[in-house]
């Protein structure tokens, strides 16, 4: 939900309040919230140009933040757009704005976010190196001023798994468990160490890793939805990083593991990763779904739904799941999926062509977010692909 009601009475000026009622009530749960996504956007907006009119501070940087979060599930060039907004801002004239505020509001909603614009600028080519190094920079300098350092070395360890900087990301790593400023859900906290187990070939320490989340309790709502919780999910996750990391003695050590809980599991959501997953244990499901979510994936990058690195490891699941396909003796698919392919006189399609129209896809933004990020190794992550699904 957006705005609380400690919130919305705090202002003065009726028409914000009306404003941010209305948000309040479309935001109650997440069906209302996404048939009325457009209307929330465009009140939003609203909300931010009159706190910024009637100079009221953590209502401007609140909503700020509402959109960057909000927008980014239309379109990441959107978000990214209130993403440094944002960031001049917060430079500029954030701490005179909200003085009047306890320091720990201050310190709350710089974490949340420094975290979300974190997510975005990860993944996006349009974020250069310099770009980012001058991000992490400032995002170092406010948790020196006004604590959550945790926060910091969280994300720290996801951008060195990026770039696959083992050392940084240890060193990152012993930085966070030194930490006790974390505010925010420790299950979160503690996922980001799966990455050391992967890094380190340590199949048994990330298996009582999964133990000890196992007994948390309290996952935040953001958890719950996504099913982290659970065995099958956490497995996934290990598997997810033993991609990035080209670690596929683990990967195949978890495999069993992760086919095995994922039928307990089975009621989460069904992402582009589980279908690669479940084609490299020679488990081809719900075919029609798979075909359907592929051509959402193309759509998504499209429209900016996707991050840069997020399109790329889509593309490059679809490449080796229509590979692995066609050796499992399924060399062609009827779907109505792909109008611009050339279908066969039985409307079929060779899975072949299929692979080889997402590689070309993942090749060409691979070498795209190579020029923006010089750390970034795309061809070894295409490797990794390759290598964990033995193709």
């Amino acid at each position: 939900m957006i705005y609380l009601n400690e919130e919305i009475t705090a202002i003065q000026a009726q028409n914000i309040r009306s404003m941010m009622k209305q948000v309040q009530q479309m935001t109650q749960t997440e069906k209302s919230e996404k048939a009325n996504m457009n209307t929330i956007i465009r009140l939003l907006k609203k909300i931010l140009e009159s706190a910024r009119q009637e100079k009221e501070g953590y209502l401007y940087f609140d909503t700020l933040y509402y959109l960057i979060c909000v927008s980014r599930r239309q379109s990441i060039k959107e978000s990214l757009k209130y993403a440094r907004r944002f960031l001049w801002a917060a430079h500029n004239y954030m701490e005179q704005a909200v003085m009047q505020y306890p320091e720990k509001a201050m310190k709350d909603l710089n974490m949340y976010f420094f975290v979300a614009v974190f997510h975005i600028y990860k993944e996006s080519c349009e974020i250069t190196d310099k770009h980012m190094e001058e991000f992490m920079r400032q995002f170092y300098q406010t948790v020196e001023k006004y604590g959550n350092k945790a926060n910091y070395y969280h994300s720290q360890m996801r951008l060195y798994t990026l770039y696959r900087k083992k050392d940084a990301l240890l060193q990152a790593a012993k930085n966070l468990k030194k930490q006790n400023d974390y505010e925010g859900c420790i299950h979160c906290m503690n996922i980001p160490f799966f990455i050391v187990y992967v890094a380190c070939n340590d199949f048994y320490g990330a298996e009582q890793h999964i133990e000890k989340l196992m007994h948390m309790k309290n996952l935040c709502r953001a958890q719950e939805a996504l099913g982290c919780g659970r065995k099958g999910w956490m497995y996934r996750r290990i598997l997810d990083y033993c991609i990035q990391w080209g670690n596929s003695e683990l990967y195949w050590k978890c495999m069993e593991k992760y086919l095995e809980y994922y039928v307990e599991d089975s009621e989460g959501d069904i992402h582009t990763l589980d279908f690669f997953h479940h084609a490299v244990g020679n488990s081809f499901f719900m075919i029609n779904h798979a075909l359907e979510m592929a051509r959402r994936d193309i759509q998504d990058e499209i429209e900016w739904k996707n991050t840069t690195v997020g399109s790329i490891h889509d593309y490059l699941c679809w490449w080796c799941y229509f590979i692995l396909f066609d050796r499992h003796g399924v060399h062609t698919v009827k779907t109505e999926a792909f109008s611009e392919f050339e279908i066969e006189k039985n409307g079929e399609i060779s899975c072949l062509c299929l692979a080889e129209y997402f590689e070309k896809k993942a090749d060409f933004l691979g070498k795209k977010f190579e020029i923006s990020r010089k750390e970034f190794d795309y061809m070894f992550l295409k490797q990794a692909y390759c290598i964990c699904a033995r193709i």
